[in-house]
């Protein structure tokens, strides 16, 4: 059940129309477990972006492709592990980032 919700998610993110004036996208408490790539392509002028409470132990290099205009986001208490190198390399406005709560060993 939690495979099918987590790719249904990721389904609707990546299927979603443009949304220009959206700046605000809350995805906390849906039981993500991997942010894949371009996940949030279509999401462009997102400033705030929250992933909190889910399960996720993955970010796909490029999830954040198309984000450029984000200075907020939130992943804390998910069961990241490891962060690779350049998974936030697109986040040139990026202000704040939160990890809390998670279990990380390494960064790459």
């Amino acid at each position: 059940t939690m495979l099918l919700v987590t790719l249904m998610i990721c389904f609707l993110c990546q299927t979603m129309p443009q949304l220009t004036e959206a700046t605000r996208l809350d995805e906390s408490n849906t039981q993500l477990t991997i942010l894949t790539e371009n996940m949030f392509v279509n999401h462009t002028s997102l400033t705030d972006l929250r992933l909190d409470r889910n399960q996720i132990t993955e970010i796909e290099p490029g999830a954040f492709s198309g984000l450029d205009s984000l200075q907020h986001l939130s992943l804390h208490n998910n069961k990241l592990t490891i962060l690779k190198n350049g998974i936030f390399n697109n986040l040139t406005s990026l202000i704040k980032l939160y990890l809390h709560q998670n279990e990380i060993i390494e960064i790459e």
